[in-house]
């Protein structure tokens, strides 16, 4: 998730409003499942701009599915399903890359308040 120092939102990214009700959404599930293991990370838009990431918006499964976002004037319109095992390494190497400047969930919640 990218999110900016001081409200959680995707729209630097080009996406509808409805987006940042899914950002809120998924941060009020996120303390339970970062409870439950799951290794949950933000993306400053800060740091996102300093990183070559591409504008696609994607989900990696099992390193060797990429579902590649779609969206729409309500959001989400659907996902082109890609699997040649060349372009799924592309996304894995992007994944890389935000990993490596994303902060953890606990960490980036603990912050100073800002603005």
């Amino acid at each position: 998730m990218i999110a900016p120092p001081s409200m959680p939102t995707d729209t630097s990214r080009g996406r509808p409003a409805a987006s940042r009700q899914a950002n809120r959404f998924e941060l009020s599930i996120t303390p339970p499942a970062v409870q439950a293991g799951e290794d949950i990370r933000i993306l400053p838009a800060d740091a996102a701009a300093r990183t070559e990431l591409g504008d696609e918006d994607f989900w990696l499964f099992d390193d060797e599915l990429v579902a590649v976002l779609r969206f729409g004037d309500s959001g989400v319109a659907g996902a082109a399903l890609i699997d040649d095992p060349a372009a799924v390494a592309r996304y894995r190497a992007i994944q890389h890359r935000a990993l490596s400047v994303a902060v953890p969930y606990e960490t980036w919640a603990a912050r100073p308040p800002t603005g």
